[in-house]
């Protein structure tokens, strides 16, 4: 991508996967003989986000179209397809992470980890054989399973309990053998871990990796997931900017 244009669309661009195909989406013609790119807009929890996409649709996944448009050339094209090409499901709604890092301080803000709880409940399975008459004759067996919920005070809990953290990624676009590819970072705890070799970030950046304990059942409904503090790092919600300063938070 050429550096000048590159520097240019970065205050403004926030790369969406898009949906071309879906239902709703109405397509307008563009009198544009040249290769261009839009722009788009979204708010999103109160960020303003913008990009530019290779799109001629009104509406994409709440982005709205804007005449705004920038002439690209066949590297750039490459490039923004790279950025839009996502995988199964995600990426969405790509963008410059340090640009737009007060969106993503307010998702790390608000991604709260949470426990788990296992329990048991019994299940009847009945099952038949047949007389010399072919008249079924009803064998009935009563098994105990289990699930998980967040119902932390259930008597039918077991004791086992798990703690959902949240871990969060970013991407980036590199050349392999010609071409433009995404690569997704591995998963940190604060998403400014990853921010300088992973430049692009996204909607729904996070996943939740879950650790088990087992505990006396009894003590299950005094639990919080500071509990289980040691099982992992957390942001440093203290600083709200995007260079980070220290690794462990907490």
């Amino acid at each position: 991508m050429s550096n000048k244009w590159f520097t240019k669309i970065l205050p403004y661009m926030i790369i969406s996967s898009l949906i071309l195909s879906s239902c709703g989406y109405d397509k307008v013609d563009c009198n544009n003989p040249n290769a261009h790119a839009h722009l788009y807009t979204k708010d999103v929890d109160g960020h303003h986000l913008a990009r530019y996409a290779e799109c001629e649709y009104d509406y994409v996944d709440g982005w709205e179209k804007h005449e705004d448009f920038m002439d690209i050339n066949k590297y750039d094209q490459e490039y923004l397809h790279a950025l839009d090409e996502g995988e199964i499901f995600g990426p969405s709604h790509l963008f410059e992470g340090k640009k737009y890092f007060g969106y993503l301080y307010d998702v790390m803000a608000n991604n709260n980890d949470y426990l788990e709880f296992q329990y048991e409940y019994e299940v009847t399975h009945t099952t038949y054989t047949y007389d010399s008459n072919n008249k079924p004759i009803p064998h009935t067996t009563t098994t105990t399973e289990y699930a998980w919920h967040k119902k932390q005070s259930d008597k039918r809990n077991t004791g086992k309990v798990r703690l959902c953290h949240y871990q969060y990624f970013a991407y980036d676009v590199v050349e392999y053998n010609g071409q433009y590819r995404l690569m997704r970072s591995n998963s940190v705890d604060d998403i400014r871990e990853v921010l300088d070799d992973y430049p692009y970030a996204a909607e729904g950046c996070w996943e939740v990796v879950k650790t088990n304990h087992k505990v006396n059942k009894h003590h299950v409904k005094d639990l919080t997931p500071e509990d289980f503090i040691e099982d992992y790092n957390h942001p440093d919600l203290e600083n709200k900017t995007w260079d980070l300063h220290k690794k462990r938070t907490r």
